[in-house]
């Protein structure tokens, strides 16, 4: 029954200019827009026509410094040093070994922890369904420094983990999984092995050879340390669908969730009260891989990747978190620039998450990314975890981002 509010009562739009002041201190991207239709003399009228990571003032967007463009929805990614991330270097023969995205979260002393999808003896994406974990990775400072591994947070097969922190302190990791002593979702339920350096051996075929009468539900864990020990994992209802659920939710300050899986809208009344999750509706859900997230000024946002090839992103805003709206243009495209000057297109930049600092600041894109191939047999289909920097907000710029 929940409705969006008029956009006109909500403080941002109600005292523009405390928050055009606020911006200001943090640090702003001040877009003009094209010309306006006939029918309007105004490019934007609200916050809504900012996608809500901007301001609206006299027709013209002031984003915040994360964001960019007419309507400040795409990422206002910077040249990054091409060794962040995560890409870690494997047991198999010290090739590299694959992984696929990565959920960051900090610790009470800013400490960055990556959850990430990893691909196990020596083999890549295409064989995700038989040689997927969910690892724990560290990094001091994300915007120097790759992350490094640290311990298996669940084994074979478990995938696309999101974590979050509760109010309380805990730490929540949800991921894909089927458990023992059911085998890994692919016919034969064997893993693929005699792979090298990353990249799987081409007898083991794709995703395209899912066992289709495995279903592949996610579930929840939480402990008191980012490092576990981690409880008993436990399904969420309506989760256990042929395709994997995508499931993105957050955590409210009164433990309260909303989050997003494939079309559908999810809540619930505690995090850790499995049976209170339920869908209650259905978005317009454009790509896959949703990643939800809150700013500090209590707006919902999401961000999907769209296509294989040819790979960009889109970005969504929500006042409640069970409607949402897709802002316009690109979030990202396939292409990333390095501080050495030099650029990739990738085969496949999926997986999108957002990092964040410790004041709710959009600090950092990671992706699951791949130069050639993240699903094609017999290709290179070595993934690794990308992480590319967004300018940062004034204060950051000042006092350095190693803050975070």
């Amino acid at each position: 029954d929940s409705q969006i509010p008029d956009t006109r009562t909500h403080p941002l739009s109600r005292n523009s200019t405390m928050l055009s002041l606020l911006l200001l201190h943090v640090g702003v991207v001040v877009t003009q827009l094209p010309l306006a239709s006939p029918q309007s003399t105004l490019a934007c009228h609200s916050a809504d026509d900012c996608s809500w990571n901007g301001v609206c003032r006299d027709g013209i967007c002031q984003c915040v410094a994360a964001w960019k463009g007419p309507a400040c929805s795409e990422l206002n990614l910077v040249p990054s040093p091409r060794s962040l991330g995560y890409h870690a270097i494997g047991s198999v023969g010290g090739g590299r070994t694959a992984s696929w995205g990565g959920s960051i979260v900090l610790d009470d002393s800013g400490r960055a922890h990556m959850y990430a999808a990893e691909i196990v003896n020596g083999c890549g994406m295409n064989v995700w369904l038989s040689n997927s974990r969910v690892i724990h990775a560290v990094s001091q400072d994300p915007a120097t420094h790759p992350f490094t591994f640290v311990s298996a947070v669940a084994g074979v097969f478990a995938h696309e983990p999101i974590a979050r922190r509760a109010s309380t302190g805990e730490y929540v990791v949800w991921y894909t999984a089927v458990l023992p002593p059911v085998l890994p979702p692919v016919n034969g339920g064997h893993r693929c092995t005699n792979c090298t350096d990353g990249v799987s051996a081409a007898s083991c075929g794709t995703d395209a050879n899912r066992n289709a009468t495995t279903s592949l539900p996610t579930y929840m864990v939480w402990s008191d340390t980012p490092d576990g020990p981690w409880s008993t994992p436990v399904m969420i209802p309506g989760t256990a669908v042929f395709a994997d659920s995508n499931f993105a939710p957050v955590i409210n300050p009164n433990g309260s969730v909303v989050g997003l899986m494939r079309r559908s809208v999810v809540t619930a009344d505690h995090w850790k009260n499995a049976s209170s999750y339920r869908l209650v509706s259905q978005w317009n859900d454009h790509g896959e891989d949703p990643y939800v997230y809150k700013t500090s000024d209590g707006i919902y946002h999401n961000i999907v990747h769209i296509g294989r090839a040819d790979t960009h992103g889109l970005h969504y805003w929500s006042l409640d978190g069970l409607v949402w709206t897709a802002s316009p243009g690109f979030a990202y495209n396939s292409t990333i620039a390095y501080n050495d000057g030099t650029s990739v297109t990738l085969g496949c930049r999926e997986r999108p998450h957002i990092m964040q600092d410790a004041n709710g600041n959009v600090v950092a894109l990671t992706n699951g990314a791949a130069a050639i191939t993240c699903h094609t047999a017999g290709g290179d289909d070595y993934a690794f975890t990308s992480l590319q920097l967004v300018q940062a907000p004034t204060s950051y710029v000042q006092k350095g981002i190693d803050s975070i």
